[in-house]
Order: C-alpha cells, then sequence, then structure tokens
C-alpha cells in the first residue's frame, strides 16, 4: 500500500502532511516512527493528517503526531502549513478555515502567502516544587507550565538560549513526570523580541514551534511580539477577545510517495 504526502516547513519546522478525505489508509506509531527517520524514511518534526470535520461549523480536523510516533493535541507551525497544504490541492477557495483539533477548534486566514491561526490563550497547570533545583542549576526562571492544546513549560534565561545545554536540560526536567510529554522551551526577551529554544515532546530540538510561541505570548500578556528562534521568525498579537494570533511563512518541499513495505 501507498501513501502520498506533500513536505512542508515554517521556519525550519518540518512537516509531512497528508489527507483522509480522499484516501483510505491507516498509521500505527511504529508506522509512523519508520517514515519519520531521517535517514531510511523521509523524516519530519510532525506528520499531519487533514481529516473531514468534526463540529458541524468546521471546514476541517487536524491530527498531529510527533516523531516518535506518538500523538499531539496541537502544532501551530505545522496547521500553518496544512493550511497551505489545504488551498495549493485545491480542497478549499476560502481564505479564511475553522479546523478541529483534539480538544478545540482553531482559525486560520490566509494573506499574501502567510498563514495566521487565531487560538484560546493558554490555560496555567500546577508547576511542582521539584522543578526549581534544576533551575538553579541551569540559572533559569520558570515563567509558567500552560496548556495550549499541548503542555509547554516555558522557562526565561538572563543570557541567549544558545548557551544553554538544552539536551541536558530536557534530560533532567522529563525525568520529572508532570513534564515527560511537554515542550519545554527558554527565551531571552530583548524589549519586544524574544530569542527562543524549544525541544518538543517525541521530537526533541526544532528549529520553530509554533504553539511555543502562542503559550509565551499568552504568558508574557503583550500585545505585539517577535518570537526568534534558530530557524526564524514568527510574529504574536493579542487580541481584545483575548486569543493569541500567531502570523508566520509556510513553505512547500516537495511531494513523495510512502511504499509500505511487505513483511
Amino acid at each position: 500500500m501507498s501513501i502520498k504526502f506533500s513536505k512542508w516547513h515554517a521556519n525550519g519546522n518540518d512537516f509531512l502532511i497528508t489527507e483522509c478525505l480522499s484516501q483510505d489508509f491507516s498509521l500505527n506509531k511504529k508506522s509512523i516512527s519508520q517514515i519519520a527517520n531521517r535517514h531510511q524514511g523521509i523524516g519530519f518534526d510532525q506528520l499531519i493528517l487533514v481529516c473531514p470535520p468534526i463540529k458541524p461549523k468546521s471546514d476541517f480536523s487536524f491530527r498531529f503526531f510527533n516523531a516518535d510516533g506518538t500523538e499531539a493535541g496541537n502544532c501551530l507551525n505545522g496547521s500553518r502549513c496544512a493550511v497551505s497544504f489545504i488551498k495549493q490541492q485545491h480542497f478549499s477557495k476560502k481564505d479564511s478555515l475553522v479546523v478541529d483539533i483534539k480538544n478545540s477548534s482553531n482559525l486560520y486566514s490566509i494573506s499574501r502567502g502567510s498563514v495566521a491561526t487565531e487560538s484560546t490563550m493558554a490555560t496555567s497547570l500546577n508547576i511542582p516544587r521539584a522543578l526549581d533545583k534544576h533551575l538553579l542549576r541551569f540559572k533559569l526562571k520558570k515563567v509558567g507550565f500552560v496548556e495550549i492544546g499541548n503542555k509547554h513549560l516555558i522557562l526565561s534565561s538572563k543570557s541567549k538560549p544558545s548557551s544553554i545545554d538544552l539536551i541536558s536540560l530536557d534530560k533532567v526536567i522529563r525525568s520529572i513526570a508532570d513534564f515527560n510529554d511537554a515542550n519545554i522551551s527558554v527565551f531571552h526577551k530583548d524589549k519586544n523580541v524574544l530569542s527562543v529554544r524549544t525541544s518538543e515532546n517525541g521530537v526533541g530540538e526544532t528549529l520553530s514551534c509554533g504553539s511555543a510561541a502562542a503559550a509565551i505570548a499568552s504568558l508574557l500578556n503583550e500585545k505585539n511580539l517577535v518570537v526568534a528562534s534558530p530557524g526564524g521568525k514568527l510574529k504574536t498579537l493579542k487580541t481584545k477577545k483575548d486569543t493569541i494570533i500567531l502570523k508566520g511563512p509556510t513553505e512547500h518541499i516537495m511531494e513523495c510517495t510512502w511504499e509500505r513495505k511487505k513483511k
């Protein structure tokens, strides 16, 4: 059995996108991790399925899978790429779409080649005290632990994130049960520009993370921010409706087909 995929990226955060609108297939955790292998598969940060809507007034629904095959609740960079894919494949002529994700719905708009998504503010979660000793070691300050479709631990640094040993930080923080399925971000703020690095659950460090940018914007509660990651820049806007708009570029890489290996 073969599955057609489209590969996209947003600031280097790369995604494999396919649709369940005309194709009939099934993927399990093992097959997803095989496709994600950058040496023996296709490679991606997240896999996205574009499916029929769940709610009557929505246009589509998205499902997100990490490179290790686990399912994620949200991916704002990936969903922006998926909206560009929808337009490219002519699945919709609309410039504004409502898309269902795991626990809510997001609004997307397309303008001048850039895709913006509007989502609800992040919901705060309790931070276990066991985190404090680790932050002291890395000279970091806790800003918040939030849910924005997926979990994000947000930390601030007085120095630029490039100086942080993110691999070691990720390892010690994920030893705390509350954070083993969370994205972990470290940022440094200079006026309205944030320098950010993110280690994503089931993936590792990515060049950009849209939901991390939205989570930080929710916590800082500032109207306009520029979020600069190693892969590029995203812009956030806090609206009067207490929602966060995230805007940035998307780019098509290639079309490809995965041939499922016979046993």
